[in-house]
């Protein structure tokens, strides 16, 4: 199995929301992460919408089309969130990701390196 180190592909969100210490509301929904839930493909994962990387704890665990709910599901104190903030997804289900959106930046070593354009959508008729 290849770890979450190893998958590439991101969905960068922001902060929109965040009233509570333990929840908070990011700016992409089930459009960009889709509604699969990651313990269908993974047995023993966490049952979230997508990984929150680089913010242990943190969960998605609900969705409308644009917006996504993250609440607190670590130990001790949630970690410190801030409108405004960037988080990165890794969504359950890339395919949706990459039709929804219509557009993919592509980054490496932190330096935007192409704009890839999805060009099959709505030929699957």
């Amino acid at each position: 199995m290849v770890g979450f180190d190893r998958c590439a592909a991101r969905v960068v969100t922001t902060v929109v929301s965040h009233v509570e210490p333990d929840r908070a509301i990011l700016d992409a929904g089930s459009k960009s992460v889709s509604h699969d839930r990651l313990g269908i493909h993974v047995p023993g994962a966490p049952g979230g919408y997508g990984l929150v990387v680089d913010l242990p704890g943190w969960e998605l665990y609900q969705l409308s089309e644009e917006h996504g709910w993250l609440r607190w599901t670590g130990d001790g104190p949630p970690s410190e969130l801030t409108i405004g903030q960037r988080v990165q997804i890794l969504p359950n289900h890339i395919c949706s990701a990459f039709h929804m959106l219509g557009q993919s930046e592509i980054v490496d070593g932190g330096e935007h390196v192409a704009t890839w354009v999805a060009t099959g959508r709505g030929e699957s008729r």
